[in-house]
């Protein structure tokens, strides 16, 4: 503990220990930082000693089209029930309210 208190300059173990909890649940370093009340840069160099036990966030935009909705579009295209992209983009508008582009939906399938 005590190369921890050297590097981030004093930082009391509890609120290392809440700042370790923040970043392993998702935050970021800057709202970790914003949270603890301590610059980022210590939260940063806290992430970086623990970094193996830290999940790394995921960076992607959730999708627009749900998993099952995609197995929806399939399924009426192999069935023969909508034929094209564009029945396809419009069924999902008209029905689920999902603002997509046929070229997105051409991508889906």
């Amino acid at each position: 503990m005590v190369r921890i208190s050297i590097i981030t300059n004093n930082i009391s173990s509890l609120k290392e220990s809440r700042i370790i909890e923040d970043l392993y649940s998702g935050r970021s370093t800057r709202t970790t930082a914003e949270r603890q009340g301590v610059p980022q840069t210590k939260v940063a160099r806290i992430e970086k000693m623990h970094m193996e036990n830290i999940p790394q966030q995921r960076l992607v935009s959730p999708s627009k089209v749900s998993d099952p909705t995609k197995r929806l579009m399939v399924r009426e295209l192999t069935n023969g029930t909508l034929n094209t992209a564009v029945e396809i983009k419009e069924r999902l508008e008209h029905d689920f309210g999902v603002d997509i582009t046929t070229a997105k939906v051409r991508q889906i399938l």
